[in-house]
């Protein structure tokens, strides 16, 4: 079951082009009305359109960290962890510091049964600071898939 975004993510990417000058602003503007576009396609369960809007995005700004974590989501929904995981994975190396990415990493490696690695994601997401109950309840249930029960039991309350 796909866990609904329940804010919609501050637009926070930078519009530079390869020299390090400024793309256009409507650019931005673009990217930004896409990006709403699909987290709303996203918390309908519309996964095309979602789809479509990420694949969009990142046609216009391929660094754009948010595209990748929510194709990762798609996928994720449509099924296959282990692509989901490699989507995130490249969300959270063009931004390391999205708590949300980490966890939802924990939980494709924890669905893959790659528990080391799960554990780590999670913890790196603890460590960046958690306080959504999306974020808490989805690392509970990594804790959970782990064995890590007292962990679990942490993030669920």
């Amino acid at each position: 079951m796909l866990e609904p975004r329940w804010a919609v993510i501050e637009f926070r990417y930078p519009f530079t082009d390869r020299s390090g000058s400024d793309i256009d602003p409507s650019l931005e503007a673009i990217v930004g009305s896409l990006h709403r576009k699909a987290e709303l396609a996203l918390n309908r369960q519309n996964l095309p359109a979602a789809r479509a809007a990420c694949l969009e995005i990142l046609e216009r700004d391929p660094a754009h960290a948010d595209a990748y974590f929510l194709l990762g989501m798609i996928v994720l929904a449509a099924g296959s962890a282990g692509k989901a995981a490699a989507l995130v994975e490249r969300a959270t190396a063009l931004d390391p510091r999205r708590a949300e990415y980490h966890a939802q990493l924990a939980r494709c490696r924890a669905l893959l049964r790659e528990e080391g690695r799960a554990a780590r994601a999670a913890e790196r997401a603890l460590e960046l600071g958690v306080s959504d109950p999306a974020t808490l309840d989805t690392l509970g249930v990594v804790w959970s898939r782990l064995g890590a029960h007292e962990r679990a039991v942490e993030a669920f309350r």
